[in-house]
């Protein structure tokens, strides 16, 4: 099992036994410098995913005379580094939210009725 940065190592050097420059590599294979630079590097922040990696692998190996399959077996086969685990936060979903509204507005109105001026309608007394 090899990591990125010993796979980018053996293709740096693959790379300068055939005398190429980065920029004729990435001519013949048509990735970028930038993950070409990555991959010699062993810089997994600055490459896409796994699976296009592994296909940048293989068009390097094949450019500089490697097996592209054993380059790309190699890092596949190499551990993944894992994320680190989000910290846990007490989030509320939209019902809440949705239930924070109704309450408020329930709230304003039984104000709006309490302060309300209470007008008593006295009827007059009918006329006998």
């Amino acid at each position: 099992m090899a990591n990125l940065q010993e796979i980018g190592q053996t293709l740096k050097e693959a790379r300068e036994a055939h005398g190429l420059t980065l920029e004729e590599l990435s001519h013949r294979t048509h990735v970028s410098m930038r993950h070409l630079r990555a991959i010699e590097d062993g810089n997994e922040a600055d490459l896409p995913e796994v699976f296009y990696v592994r296909g940048f692998l293989k068009k390097y190996a094949e450019a500089v005379g490697l097996s592209p399959t054993d380059v790309a077996d190699a890092y596949s086969k190499a551990p993944i580094p894992t994320p680190t685990e989000p910290s846990m936060r007490y989030s509320v979903g939209p019902i809440a939210y949705y239930l924070l509204i109704v309450v408020v507005i329930v709230g304003v109105l039984a104000l709006a009725w309490h302060f309300q001026p209470h007008v008593s309608v006295v009827s007059s007394p009918s006329p006998t």
